[in-house]
């Protein structure tokens, strides 16, 4: 099993090839070139931070505003247990508490087959049409109302996608929901942005494409996988193909 210190260096890692990168030590800033949305910018410690960060934290406050960002931390609790504490004292409050999950070769529970549904991997050298459809299934599943993504942005995310996956599943031959796993690095990969399309859910299709994703990622010789859970219900989802509570994932606003 991975360590937490492990999982969060892959965690820097797998994000900085997607991002603009900006040091603040003892953090690392990770802006979007595309999106001011809060969840696509933010700092995680380079280090178990401990003791007084306010400079710190005012320089990192600086940089957030000089790219008109709201300042805001993602990180594993037990990698660093004095930093949300730094953080409440500094101003900043907690924006979510996420169950993280990990599933090894051993743990994979995977369901069973069904004919009317099915997943198709996508990787970099995939069509943008493909990829434009994936990215937009992923959007509209966790927000209906989204401007869709078009075949420049599409094509754009190919090169960033690298050595991941993404996957589009389909319930009676329509796109219900989508999904992908980050570049593996050193044996370990993220599942991210499961999302089922509102009028698929509850049928099965977020357990099958996590299924899908955490094979394919086996397949391509990675030990474990791991996600976050938005809530129990979601966590019961992916126990049921084999992932198992492993640790906290926060995340906090200033």
């Amino acid at each position: 099993m991975p360590s937490i210190e492990e999982l969060q260096a892959y965690l820097r890692r797998a994000i900085r090839p997607l991002r603009d990168v900006v040091k603040v030590p003892p953090f690392t800033i990770y802006f979007s070139s595309n999106s001011a949305q809060t969840y696509y910018n933010y700092a995680i410690p380079n280090l178990p931070v401990d003791g007084d960060v306010k400079v710190a934290l005012d320089d990192l406050r600086a940089v957030f505003a000089s790219r008109a960002r709201q300042p805001r931390f993602e990180f594993i609790a037990e990698y660093a247990p004095e930093l949300p504490a730094a953080l409440h004292a500094n101003g900043f409050y907690e924006e979510s508490r996420l169950q993280l999950m990990l599933c090894t070769p051993a743990s994979f529970t995977p369901p069973a087959a069904r004919p009317e549904l099915h997943i198709v991997t996508i990787d970099q050298f995939a069509p943008a049409e493909a990829i434009c459809e994936s990215m937009n299934v992923n959007e509209r599943g966790f927000n209906p109302d989204t401007t869709p993504v078009g075949l420049a942005e599409a094509d754009d995310f190919r090169y960033r996608l690298g050595e991941g996956r993404m996957f589009t599943a389909y319930l009676n031959d329509q796109a219900a929901g989508a999904g992908m796993y980050t570049a593996p690095l050193d044996g370990l990969t993220e599942l991210v942005g499961i999302a089922t399309l509102e009028t698929f859910r509850r049928q099965g299709v977020a357990s099958a494409l996590t299924a899908h994703a955490a094979n394919e990622a086996f397949n391509q010789g990675v030990a474990a996988a791991f996600l976050s859970a938005a809530d129990a219900q979601a966590g019961r989802v992916y126990e049921r193909v084999g992932f198992q509570p492993y640790a906290t994932m926060l995340a906090y606003l200033g």
